[in-house]
């Protein structure tokens, strides 16, 4: 009786240990693939009701203030005829990792990549008060200062006999709804005319530069230096005003350009 009841208890353990195992993987893959805020949220609806239907389960949120940033490497699409996959994934591949770390750094989410662009957004946790110009400015100072360093990460990577790599960035501020949509390989993305426009701001850039609206412009006044390109078509908004970072270097939010 002794030895059986010995082996149930250590059995157990086992049972509790692997199950231990298997939820922090989880909740490790789940904080991978969405925000934090959206992740801990969802965690909290499935504790209230640990089996719900997944299909009825909607995950949607309005945020009245966030940055929007479009990136694509000029150029690269050309170069997919004079390369390996090889070469040209595992150089996107490193390229993407690298900026990957910045987000981290500045406290941006990556959204999605798809072939050689990148999105990301500086999401506030709570910014529902459009009055909180603080942490407005913060998610745009956030915003820019990975465009900055995407810029330079660029820099120190190149294909054999071709021209130096480089950025077309983008940058828009504005209300967002964000979501998780799917039941296989569900995503977490960004809707809404800002997100519409920061695609607007990149596609009409200039390659090597961070092209920036009007509106992320005017939550960093005193801390980013622009130069104002004038007004550029935007399909679906008509003329709008644009400005380049002239910045290159990162800043905090009190406008101090970090050593």
């Amino acid at each position: 009786v002794f030895v059986f009841c010995s082996t149930i208890i250590v059995r157990a353990r086992r049972n509790a240990s692997t199950y231990e195992i298997e939820r922090q993987l989880s909740q490790r893959l789940l904080y991978n693939t969405l925000p934090a805020t959206i992740a801990d949220r969802l965690l909290a609806r499935l504790r209230h009701s640990p089996d719900p239907e997944f299909e009825k389960l909607t995950l949607a949120y309005l945020h009245s203030c966030s940055s929007i940033l479009f990136a694509d490497i000029h150029g690269f699409a050309a170069m997919s005829s004079r390369f390996s996959a090889q070469e040209l994934v595992g150089t996107l591949n490193l390229i993407v990792q690298a900026v990957d770390n910045a987000t981290i750094d500045f406290e941006v989410e990556k959204i999605k990549t798809i072939g050689d662009a990148y999105m990301a957004a500086a999401i506030p946790a709570n910014n529902d008060d459009t009055s909180n110009s603080e942490i407005n400015q913060k998610a745009a100072v956030s915003i820019l200062n990975l465009s900055i360093s995407m810029h330079e990460i660029i820099k120190t990577f190149q294909f054999p006999s071709s021209s130096p790599l480089c950025w077309r960035i983008g940058v828009h501020s504005g209300p967002v709804v964000s979501g998780v949509i799917g039941l296989t390989k569900f995503s977490f993305d960004l809707w809404g005319d800002t997100v519409n426009l920061a695609s607007r701001m990149e596609s009409t850039g200039i390659a090597g530069q961070t092209q920036v609206s009007a509106d992320t412009k005017q939550l960093v006044v005193g801390l980013f230096e622009f130069s104002y390109r004038g007004q550029v078509y935007c399909k679906g908004k008509g003329e709008v005003d644009a400005h380049i970072l002239l910045t290159d270097e990162v800043v905090n939010s009190a406008g101090y350009q970090d050593d």
